[in-house]
């Protein structure tokens, strides 16, 4: 596991650097390019007054007639025009390699009861794999692409359940990037176009660990020189961030089934006081307050990205330990998942004791491996 991770951080260090080269090298062409427009003029002003031509009359009438400031050089254009070229050129490889590595990739996993799920159809090919987890018995429609599944589960747990399933079902095989979306999802709420880190990159996508429409976060990346990186959104102080997490709680929630069904199913509470005491529950309480005090990123809303790498830090037990826990269509224990794949996925390495502490609590079934391919 240990050199799965190291392998990842070097091809992320790798990546950035190239990136960042490659950004620097198409900006220098750039000030090359308008330092020339600029300073051409001048160069040729100066190089006719140190040779002695004329007087002050002829040399205007030659400058005017070599360049007229009403239109540019023919240099400078044909300058302009390369620099866009190359940017062009530059661009249209970069998005073909983005998009030949989503086709190999990246799977998509949507959670669905009902909804109109032809985006899906028409998205599927930017895949490798997409997985359909319906959940309310709904026709599908019967022509579906070569490359998407279509598995059947009970309307239990929201669309947490589905993910939680994928995971623990996939464990051994998951992509190396994985998008989990809602049915009710749109292709604006969830494509690879948002699942990217707010950087300049040109020939490959970069390796993700946790990706959401409010902001994407890589735990890596955040944690590389020890410090938050200032340009996740909704970042704030640690205090905030856990107190919002540990105090979470709901006394009700209406939930439909989808944005156009109207009859609300009924709300089960959880049983515990909070998230916190629910973490504590699940996870032991040491291994609740590391993720508690050094998590980045609490998300909602259902629609996120997860490294394969980043989920195979944990046992597939535990994936399956909070699976287990839902048993209605509308929990509160639903809202504590949802918020919790921020936690695990944005929080530093987890010390192994911390984790071994918890494996009796988290004995998988036969078809969840205990450990992650190494």
């Amino acid at each position: 596991m240990h050199n799965v991770l190291s392998r990842v951080r070097w091809t992320t260090h790798l990546t950035t650097h190239r990136d960042a080269l490659l950004l620097l090298l198409l900006l220098l062409l750039l000030a090359a390019a308008a330092a020339a427009r600029c300073c051409l003029p001048s160069l040729r002003r100066r190089r006719r007054q140190t040779d002695g031509e004329g007087d002050a009359l002829a040399l205007l009438s030659a400058e005017r007639r070599a360049d007229p400031p009403s239109s540019p050089s023919r240099a400078g254009w044909r300058t302009r025009a390369a620099v866009l070229v190359a940017a062009v050129a530059v661009g249209c490889v970069g998005g073909a390699a983005r998009r030949e590595w989503w086709r190999r990739e990246c799977d998509l996993v949507v959670a669905h009861c009902d909804e109109d799920v032809r985006w899906v159809l028409r998205a599927a090919h930017h895949y490798r794999r997409v997985f359909l987890y319906t959940k309310c018995n709904a026709t599908l429609p019967r022509a579906l692409p070569a490359n998407l599944r279509v598995l059947r589960l009970p309307n239990v747990g929201s669309c947490d359940f589905a993910y939680l399933s994928h995971v623990a079902a996939q464990y051994a095989s998951l992509a190396e990037l994985t998008l989990f979306c809602k049915g009710s999802a749109t292709p604006a709420d969830c494509n690879p176009g948002w699942a990217q880190r707010p950087r300049f990159w040109l020939l490959e996508p970069p390796p993700y660990a946790f990706a959401a429409p409010f902001g994407p976060v890589s735990v890596r990346d955040i944690h590389a020189e020890g410090r938050p990186l200032p340009w996740a959104y909704f970042h704030a102080s640690n205090g905030f961030r856990r107190e919002a997490a540990e105090h979470f709680h709901l006394h009700n929630w209406l939930f439909t089934n989808h944005r156009s069904r109207r009859a609300p199913n009924q709300f089960v509470r959880s049983g515990f006081a909070n998230m916190s005491a629910w973490l504590s529950h699940t996870f032991g309480a040491p291994l609740a307050l590391w993720l508690l005090d050094r998590h980045q990123f609490m998300h909602f809303r259902g629609n996120f990205a997860a490294e394969r790498a980043n989920l195979w830090r944990y046992p597939c037990g535990l994936y399956e330990a909070m699976r287990r826990q839902q048993a209605h269509a509308n929990e509160e224990v639903d809202h504590f998942i949802e918020r919790t794949w921020g936690l695990l996925l944005t929080t530093p390495e987890v010390p192994c004791p911390l984790l071994e502490a918890r494996a009796g609590a988290w004995a998988g079934s036969a078809a969840c491996p205990e450990h992650a391919p190494s």
